[in-house]
């Protein structure tokens, strides 16, 4: 997969390097994750910091940290049967290596397609109910490798900033993370 990422990206660099637009950003992102499952619905804070290259108006590769925030709410595992219903306190943060592929709608205003691999630091703990299952007390998290993808409008403003309205799709332990959040990018 890294492979794949890296050839990838010297392609593209390759064939863009003659554009005279290149340019080097970093962002902030503030926002909300939903954590979603059948049986488990939560959100936080999210915060997202960011840096980058724009090898050309259609193109950019995007690394960034990522905190999803920490969620705690009460769920019954899969396959448990119980009485009563366990808690979980979840917490995920880490980094993503995305390449965004952009079109532009008018002059200052673009839509992109996000692509790419994110690996967060999970720590969790069970409390009540079926906790009693040694196999599930134990799963404490870890570190978990998955694809994200998601959609950015982005509003340049100028040579040195743009706005930005960002929604991903992250996969955390079985859970689908939406993590909804405002940007701001600098560019020199």
């Amino acid at each position: 997969m890294k492979k794949l990422l890296l050839f990838a990206a010297m392609s593209f660099s390759g064939l863009s390097m003659a554009e005279d637009d290149n340019q080097w950003f970093m962002g902030i992102g503030v926002g909300n994750s939903e954590f979603e499952e059948s049986s488990f619905n939560e959100s936080d804070n999210l915060l997202s910091i960011s840096g980058g290259y724009d090898f050309n108006d259609n193109f950019a590769l995007e690394a960034s940290y990522i905190d999803l925030g920490n969620v705690k709410g009460s769920t019954l595992p899969e396959g448990s049967i119980s009485l009563s219903q366990d808690t979980l306190a979840l917490e995920a943060n880490g980094f993503t290596v995305a390449s965004l592929l952009s079109w532009q709608i008018s002059a200052p205003l673009s839509l992109s397609a996000k692509l790419g691999i994110s690996i967060f630091d999970i720590d969790k703990q069970w409390t009540g109910g079926t906790v009693v299952d040694e196999i599930l007390a134990s799963d404490t998290g870890g570190s978990e490798t998955n694809l994200l993808y998601g959609a950015q409008l982005q509003y340049k403003m100028n040579d040195s900033f743009s706005l930005g309205l960002n929604w991903d799709r992250y996969k955390i332990d079985k859970i689908n993370v939406d993590g909804i959040y405002a940007k701001i990018n600098f560019y020199f």
